[in-house]
């Protein structure tokens, strides 16, 4: 059995999600709110997080070598070690804990809290398609598959197979430019 998806208040949920910001900010070049805060919702169901992470080179233990360390990585990881936050359980038994997405929670709220990692040329594709909703991301992927393209969601815009050709998405707007639709605000997307 299936258990519903418990829904709080924007009023509660946006002032969390904006600290959250703001505490794991020092561990990112770019961070944002997605999902139903951003598109202001009366009822939100996580709080969901763009991210791209600060890379550092750091030394080694052997200190004859360096690495790129990711201090997001490592910072979430820290806050899941001190019991703040946990690894959420997918219904398949399986956790997401990857390079793309971590879908964590809140340790003293159970709020549910999902990172989208993604790169400086997919940001405004995914903020897109991160902040939804639904209906609007469906209209986006059939209007572009009925031009013979792919939305990339994850990616850095919209793909032609047939012609090895990519349309690359420099903002939001380019994303509903493309595929013929009249842009619209995060508040008023379906």
């Amino acid at each position: 059995m299936i258990k519903p998806k418990v829904k709080y208040p924007l009023n509660s949920l946006k002032p969390l999600a904006i600290s959250l910001c703001e505490r794991l900010l020092p561990f990112c070049d770019r961070i944002m709110i997605a999902g139903s805060i951003r598109r202001e919702k009366a009822l939100v169901g996580d709080i969901e997080l763009l991210v791209i992470p600060k890379m550092e080179v750091k030394d080694t233990s052997f200190s004859l070598f360096q690495e790129e360390v990711n201090l997001l990585e490592e910072e979430i990881q820290r806050l899941i070690s001190v019991g703040e936050f946990y690894l959420r359980v997918k219904s398949d038994g399986t956790v997401a804990d990857g390079d793309k997405i971590k879908l964590l929670a809140i340790s003293s709220s159970h709020i549910p809290v999902d990172i989208f990692i993604t790169t400086p040329e997919a940001w405004f594709n995914l903020l897109v398609c991160r902040t939804g909703g639904k209906l609007s991301n469906e209209q986006i992927a059939g209007m572009a598959k009925a031009k013979g393209w792919q939305w990339k969601m994850s990616g850095k815009g919209f793909y032609n197979e047939r012609k090895n050709l990519w349309s690359v998405v420099t903002c939001e707007e380019d994303v509903f430019k493309f595929v013929g639709l009249p842009y619209l605000p995060p508040q008023e997307r379906p």
